[in-house]
């Protein structure tokens, strides 16, 4: 479903569902599912909130216009009254932004890199809007950063609360004992301790993780269809379309370089 909604403001629904119908059949998402991991959890918040950065990053409008080949956006909405505020679209999409990032994080912390597409997002819709209109434009879409970073810290609180002393919802400081668990894991992942089923992990080249989604986790003809959308995208975008694909395509290669270069690059991280 997500894909499909990505898909759908990013390209067309053509694209979109030739996009969702290979996801489905993705094994690894079906294999993780069946495990019922925590990897599909992390999954799917993340791309919930990926599909919110989106949405900010590229307004409907903006397709419009360009569909009818206009430059530019529509100005922002002026800052007068609490009434204005909470109409503009652009505050609700940090809002929800903010609490798919917190649900992503609670699930998994390797999410919390999520929490750059936000700002990234922000800077792309600053783009598009003409500068006579940035003096509006950039302070609200500050507070609303900063709102969203708060709401995903509180949603983490929520459901997440392993990771405080508690007793009480006020009671945020750090679990000492959730502290000492995450960092033994952190410590398992880097090959710090020497632990035998880490020693599969040793001398694996940097390709490993890719070798192993392509052939493995997506099957050879989707990895190669999927690796060969993004060279496509690389291309465009230094063909000058480059605004379209950046957040997809940055986002990609970012964690999929993050992870490749970790001492355990199992795929379904």
């Amino acid at each position: 479903m997500l894909v499909y909604l990505i898909a759908t403001r990013l390209y067309n629904r053509r694209v979109a569902l030739l996009a969702t119908a290979f996801s489905t059949f993705a094994v690894l998402q079906i294999q993780q599912s069946h495990f019922f991991t925590m990897d599909t959890f992390i999954n799917f918040f993340t791309l919930l909130a990926f599909y919110f950065a989106i949405q900010v990053a590229y307004p409907e409008k903006d397709r419009a216009a360009e569909a009818n080949n206009a430059e530019g956006a529509p100005p922002p909405p002026a800052a007068s009254g609490w009434r204005t505020i909470f109409s503009d679209p652009l505050l609700w999409l940090c809002i929800w932004f903010g609490i798919a990032l917190g649900l992503a994080v609670a699930s998994k912390l390797n999410a919390a890199l999520m929490a750059a597409a936000l700002p990234a997002a922000l800077a792309l819709r600053l783009k598009r809007i003409p500068r006579t209109d940035w003096d509006r434009y950039f302070p609200r879409a500050l507070a609303y950063l900063g709102l969203a970073a708060v709401l995903s810290v509180l949603v983490f609180r929520l459901t997440q609360p392993y990771a405080f002393s508690g007793p009480g919802f006020l009671g945020i400081s750090p679990n000492p004992k959730w502290v000492a668990q995450i960092k033994e894991l952190a410590a398992q992942g880097a090959g710090d301790i020497d632990m035998p089923p880490s020693l599969q992990w040793a001398r694996r080249p940097i390709t490993y993780a890719w070798e192993n989604m392509v052939n493995w986790g997506m099957g050879l003809p989707l990895g190669l269809l999927a690796w060969a959308g993004f060279l496509f995208a690389a291309w465009r975008m230094l063909k000058g379309d480059w605004q379209r694909h950046l957040l997809l395509g940055g986002w990609t290669a970012v964690y999929v370089v993050w992870w490749a270069r970790a001492f355990t690059p199992t795929m379904r991280y």
